[in-house]
């Protein structure tokens, strides 16, 4: 449509939790390029509503899960993590999420 967008901090916010998230729940040895592209494939993959560039912060968990399968599976296929099957068993068991008390 021609308009201007401006975006900022799509990887503070989409990109690097689902990495660790990815990464970590599979154990995997490092950290590779492939795994990088993966993760941010896997956010411009992620269906948008029109006219939007990213997804609705509200979805940040869904996509971080999206990006830590691609993650995972990149691991795996470059021979960088060893798990069999669908890795959304091993990221449900890492997943965490903040629980904060109230002050008053």
């Amino acid at each position: 449509d021609g308009a201007a967008r401006v975006v900022s901090q799509c990887n503070n916010v989409y990109v690097f939790p689902g990495i660790g998230l990815g990464a970590s729940a599979v154990k995997a040895r490092r950290i590779s390029d492939g795994m990088l592209r993966a993760a941010v494939q896997a956010v411009g993959a992620y269906p948008l509503a029109e006219g939007r560039l990213l997804p609705p912060i509200e979805q940040v968990g869904e996509v971080a899960r999206a990006v830590a399968r691609a993650v995972a599976l990149c691991a795996r296929a470059e021979g960088l993590a060893d798990f069999a099957g669908d890795p959304a068993p091993l990221i449900d068991q890492t997943w965490w999420r903040p629980h904060y008390w109230s002050a008053s």
